[in-house]
């Protein structure tokens, strides 16, 4: 599946469909629904993820980095890379 090079919401809404929402309580859980997250440690963007995890994703979407100003869409795409790919239970917060 081909990902727009600049979405719009309502069309990563379109593709990622129950995800979207489960993304939205997996990163109040994880970063308080912050979506520029982006400290020096490990974890990255509104999800948390991993810097290596989200490079997974990244790679496939070909979307910005958080610290390049990724939007939540963008993000949300890319952690539905790694959902597709590991699971829900990638996330700490999976139960959200």
């Amino acid at each position: 599946m081909d990902w727009p090079p600049k979405p719009k919401e309502w069309e990563i809404k379109r593709r990622v469909g129950w995800w979207w929402g489960k993304a939205e309580r997996i990163a109040y859980c994880e970063t308080a629904g912050n979506w520029q997250h982006y400290p020096h440690g490990s974890y990255i963007g509104g999800l948390g993820m991993f810097r290596s995890t989200y490079g997974i994703g990244q790679a496939v979407t070909g979307y910005r980095w958080p610290s390049e100003g990724a939007t939540k869409a963008e993000q949300i795409a890319v952690g539905y890379i790694v959902m597709r790919r590991f699971g829900v239970t990638a996330w700490g917060c999976s139960s959200a």
